[in-house]
């Protein structure tokens, strides 16, 4: 899976902390006491990229879970609009 928040190197393990992804589960995790929903960061690629360590923190940056995710367990959130075609220009009025 490759993730545009890490860039071009596909499998790079070298993370800035402007470049780790934030994603949300789209599972519940009971036994981890993880709902849908709840917002992490990939800190590592495992498995050659087939999972991912995702640290859980508190709004004071603690981490209270961290726990490797496969890609169907979670989603990428994105902060900017993705335009289909990557040469067009977002328009603004």
């Amino acid at each position: 899976m490759r993730l545009p928040c890490i860039g071009d190197d596909k499998y790079a393990n070298k993370f800035s902390k402007t470049s780790r992804c934030v994603v949300a589960l789209t599972i519940y995790l009971p036994q981890d006491n993880l709902w849908r929903g709840q917002v992490g960061t990939i800190v590592e690629i495992l498995a050659n990229g087939q999972a991912f360590e995702v640290e859980f923190s508190d709004r004071n940056g603690r981490t209270y879970e961290s726990l490797g995710l496969t890609p169907e367990e979670f989603m990428i959130l994105r902060f900017e609009p993705i335009l289909p075609n990557p040469k067009a220009q977002l328009v603004t009025a």
